[in-house]
């Protein structure tokens, strides 16, 4: 926590907590809804849990925004993200049932080159640059337009095209900075929800 708010670069602090949070928020949501047992709260009290981090991912994105014009950021942000984080445990902990990720055992699996192809598409058409660029960035950083926003949009994206929902614990940057990483995120989840085989050779509609 401390990292972000005493980053010199408020801009590059903001934007990687626009992503933390997201992921931070995505997660409960995900743990809230595989909850099924008792949990010593309420399940409208998980509900309004889960509304609150989606509204400081929302409010993060939009300090961030302003930052990035040069205007002050919003005070506040980082109690926000305290007070959310203290109340994990207290709607949580009693009920820590959440699942682990799928394991396929394929590691660092290679990815299908009709899926990759698919991957590269879809990040292609959110950042705007040809596919071809996507495919020979060494890092997705590298490429214009790529933020923590951009991270979000490709996701959602790839989740809605391909009807599946990726796994919260394989959402880290190690992963969504590379194409063949974010391939992987989608191997994953396909795996442990199939799709027929067109799904993955159908083109996105990328650059």
């Amino acid at each position: 926590m401390a990292a972000y708010a005493d980053h010199p670069d408020r801009a590059a602090a903001f934007d990687r907590l626009t992503l933390e949070t997201w992921l931070l928020a995505r997660s409960r949501r995900l743990h809230a809804r595989f909850l099924d047992g008792p949990s010593g709260v309420g399940e409208a009290v998980r509900d309004a849990h889960v509304a609150a981090w989606d509204a400081l991912a929302e409010s993060v994105y939009v300090g961030y925004r302003r930052v990035a014009r040069g205007r002050s950021e919003p005070t506040g942000a980082f109690d926000l993200l305290r007070t959310q984080l203290r109340r994990d445990h207290e709607v949580f902990a009693a009920a820590d049932t959440a699942p682990a990720p799928a394991q396929d055992g394929s590691g660092f699996a290679e990815v299908p080159g009709p899926l990759r192809d698919r991957v590269a598409g879809t990040i292609a058409a959110v950042l705007g640059v040809d596919d071809a660029a996507v495919r020979d960035a060494e890092s997705l950083a590298h490429l214009p337009g790529f933020t923590s926003f951009r991270v979000v949009e490709i996701v959602e994206r790839l989740e809605q095209e391909l009807s599946v929902e990726c796994a919260a614990d394989d959402l880290v940057p190690e992963n969504l900075h590379h194409l063949d990483g974010v391939g992987r995120i989608v191997l994953s989840a396909l795996h442990a929800a199939p799709l027929s085989p067109h799904a993955l050779i159908a083109t996105s509609g990328g650059n």
